[in-house]
């Protein structure tokens, strides 16, 4: 039997617990002793409340809050944002490597968790990287994790430069063993476990790691009720924002028939629009994708994927950067309309309903399959042998 630690350390959404499940899942049912740390407890409970494992709080500062003005070309400027200067991570440096020294863990899957990795460098146990692609930064690009478009001028390149300097500087200074660039902390790892599609990486198609799909519940939540009539089938998966009510009555006065879910709004804040209703519980994201004309997201990269591998026409109103990289592959691919969420009008309703019309895209059902959950599933299998 094995200790395994999963971590979980940024971030606010489930994704990332999402994103550890299959591999804590299938650890848990081969019978190894797994501990779970996360910044949302409660809510980590919830979610393997059918297991028998530990979770405990992931070391973690108080949130950083928006990053400066001014444009972020690089993932390790994000990094800079989230870490801050030597004094915040030195204490958390030193929590976890004490969380490791206790649990002595013979492997360690991290999962958005940069504090943790400096904390892990010499580290003897087998390290596993997951990622949805944005937060497995691109190594092979002439900056570390640079976004695309970044365009090559003297002053971007000073800029990126520096940004890389700080950070190995300011790892160097939270702990002993000194590296020389960024990506250090990533290429320690024995496994890079890229979980997205090659399509919507938001750093571009990559020639490796290889990609692994999505791990999507398949059958979870209820069939989707679609309101009556004969108009167009629209499935919105959404949070709350300020352009949501104009993109119902848009989508109303089309015709159109809505589903939405939004477990973050209110009932009673819920428009009332001719032909939208609100599910109250989790609906079938197989289903709802495979029987609606037209999908609405936020950009959250699981849901998107799954749209993307149904092949319905997508609205997509991203609310931050990691969304935002991933909404431009699809519009540049042609099978998505972008949207602000501060920002939204009538006009990109209309590209979205045009784009609908011209119906679905094909995605050949061998593709669906193995990267709507195969790949990821013969892979995890094959890394917990090799373990064993």
């Amino acid at each position: 039997m094995a200790n395994i630690l999963l971590i979980w350390e940024l971030g606010g959404a489930s994704g990332h617990l999402a994103n550890l499940s299959p591999w804590l899942r299938e650890g848990a049912r081969r019978g190894h002793r797994i501990t779970l740390a996360a910044p949302a407890r409660e809510r980590a409970r919830q979610w393997f409340a059918d297991l028998d494992i530990d979770i405990v709080d992931a070391p973690r500062s108080a949130p950083p809050g928006r990053p400066p003005d001014g444009r972020q070309m690089s993932f390790t400027q994000i990094m800079l944002h989230s870490l801050g200067d030597a004094a915040r991570v030195t204490p958390l440096v030193e929590r976890w490597q004490s969380l490791f020294e206790t649990v002595q863990p013979d492997t360690v899957i991290y999962e958005f968790a940069p504090t943790a990795l400096i904390a892990s460098l010499g580290g003897q146990w087998q390290k596993w990287i997951v990622g949805n692609g944005y937060t497995l930064p691109r190594a092979d690009l002439p900056y570390f994790g640079l976004f695309p478009r970044i365009r090559n001028t003297p002053d971007n390149a000073a800029i990126l430069a520096a940004a890389e300097a700080r950070l190995a500087a300011l790892v160097n200074a939270a702990q002993p063993l000194a590296i020389a660039h960024p990506a250090e902390l990533f290429t320690q790892a024995d496994q890079q476990l890229l979980m997205t599609l090659p399509e919507i990486d938001p750093f571009g198609t990559r020639p490796h790691p290889p990609y692994l799909g999505i791990s999507a519940a398949a059958g979870s939540g209820a069939a989707p009720q679609w309101p009556d009539g004969a108009g167009f089938r629209v499935f919105a998966y959404l949070q709350p924002f300020p352009g949501l009510q104009l993109l119902l009555q848009r989508l109303g006065s089309e015709g159109a028939r809505v589903l939405v879910y939004s477990p973050e709004l209110p009932p009673a804040l819920r428009p009332a629009v001719p032909g939208v209703v609100f599910s109250d519980t989790p609906v079938d994201l197989d289903q709802a994708f495979s029987e609606a004309e037209l999908a609405i997201t936020m950009g959250n990269h699981t849901t998107t994927a799954q749209a993307w591998l149904a092949g319905v026409p997508l609205l997509v109103i991203p609310r931050g950067l990691e969304q935002f990289y991933t909404v431009r592959r699809m519009v540049d691919a042609g099978r998505a309309v972008g949207a602000r969420a501060d920002a939204l009008d009538a006009a990109a309703v209309d590209a979205a309903l045009a784009l609908a019309r011209r119906g679905r895209f094909d995605n050949p059902p061998l593709q669906r399959r193995r990267m709507g959950g195969e790949v990821l599933g013969e892979t995890v299998a094959r890394l917990f042998d090799q373990m064993e």
